[in-house]
């Protein structure tokens, strides 16, 4: 999927579902929870915030990944970590639009 074409509708529903995120080599495709979705202070038709929370075993620098999901399908996400506490690691995608022109 691409990102250019989800909307906070494409993720509100998925709150509580599993993103993978592969991983090359010998370990297992990492678990990242949806925990939270949050539009930005100017309206969500300016853009909106993702949290994700993984396991702390396993660690992903700040870049971008391909998520997978079994309803969107794989699309890529640039995450951020941003805490760590006991329900896990947690990381942010934050999603932004251009307000469009006004058109003539």
């Amino acid at each position: 999927m691409d990102p250019a074409d989800v909307t906070l509708d494409t993720f509100v529903p998925l709150v509580g579902s599993v993103f993978t995120v592969p991983v090359d080599g010998d370990h297992d495709d990492l678990p990242l929870t949806l925990a939270t979705t949050t539009p930005l202070p100017r309206g969500p038709e300016h853009g909106f915030t993702l949290e994700f929370v993984g396991p702390t075993d396993a660690v992903l620098e700040q870049g971008t990944y391909r998520l997978v999901h079994a309803d969107l399908g794989t699309m890529p996400m640039f995450l951020v970590p941003v805490a760590e506490d006991a329900a896990g690691r947690h990381y942010e995608a934050v999603f932004t639009r251009l307000p469009q022109a006004p058109t003539a």
